[in-house]
């Protein structure tokens, strides 16, 4: 089809759903972890063989066709949704910039990134209504170190430095030789993987996960949330 990007993602029955209703009854098999994990794999093999190089846990890419959208989910960046149902997350300066705009709500003082979701159809301004989650300067350098995980790229020196600052360079050095020790993740050069351009180049070495670390996705980035709470 002559596309430059795919993104491939194991199938989750949402309950409500006709979908959730014929697996309940017996219509449909739920597609379990090892078939899931088989499909995952499989679709790298072949998506491998058509020159799609994976930058993140799901998502594939031909040349410098990886996704800045997808990137900026993963690597903390600010971005900003308009509309019902439209996703944003800011850090705290950046959203006081613009609350009085948008007609946010305030935040308590110990927020250091805020996720909000418009509720409603209504214009920004006082009358709208947004769903927020915020999170602490602790849980957002956990989360830095969780997300880099999702990408193929992994963690730079620079990024758990900075998250060593908040978190504490014992937590974080517990959490890294826990993941190398259980096959989750491994320390490689720099040169030899892909890396964003807006990820900047230090020439120095990356934690990325592993093939294993891949697939249990889970528990690689449940060692490095777990940091939130040292």
């Amino acid at each position: 089809c002559g596309v430059d990007h795919v993104s491939v993602y194991p199938l989750t029955i949402e309950d409500g759903t006709p979908l959730a209703r014929k697996v309940a009854r017996g219509a449909l098999d739920e597609p379990d972890e090892d078939l899931q994990a088989w499909c995952m794999k499989e679709a790298r093999r072949v998506l491998g063989e058509a020159a799609f190089a994976p930058y993140e846990v799901a998502s594939y890419a031909c040349g410098a066709h990886a996704c800045a959208h997808n990137i900026a989910y993963w690597t903390g960046a600010n971005y900003l949704g308009l509309g019902r149902s439209a996703a944003s997350m800011l850090d705290r300066a950046a959203y006081e910039q613009l609350r009085a705009v948008l007609g946010a709500p305030p935040v308590s003082d110990g927020a250091s990134r805020i996720r909000f979701v418009q509720a409603d159809d209504t214009l920004p301004g006082p009358d709208v209504r947004y769903e927020v989650e915020t999170l602490a300067a602790r849980e957002a350098a956990a989360e830095d170190l969780m997300l880099s995980m999702r990408m193929t790229c992994g963690a730079g020196e620079e990024l758990i430095v900075a998250a060593e600052r908040v978190l504490g360079q014992e937590c974080v050095q517990r959490a890294i030789d826990c993941a190398i020790a259980q096959g989750l993740a491994t320390w490689v050069p720099e040169e030899s993987i892909w890396v964003p351009q807006s990820v900047p180049l230090r020439g120095r070495r990356r934690l990325v996960p592993t093939e294993q670390g891949w697939l249990l996705g889970n528990e690689l980035f449940g060692l490095f949330w777990d940091c939130a709470g040292c």
